[in-house]
């Protein structure tokens, strides 16, 4: 009885994987805290009495 045992992981591609996981967490991070950042910052406009206008002009 032979028994064969061929590992050949195809590393090229378990990189590229790697790399486009990592770049969707950054992205939905950086999204994440963008989010946070403008809601912030429009309650500070709003609250100093400024107008939901211009609040709501912070892109």
């Amino acid at each position: 009885m032979k028994l064969k045992l061929d590992v050949t992981p195809d590393l090229v591609a378990a990189m590229a994987a790697e790399v486009k996981a990592g770049e969707k967490a950054v992205t939905a991070a950086m999204r994440e805290a963008g989010s946070g950042l403008k809601t912030a910052w429009r309650g500070q406009i709003t609250g100093a009495g400024l107008g939901r206008r211009l609040a709501n002009s912070i892109r």
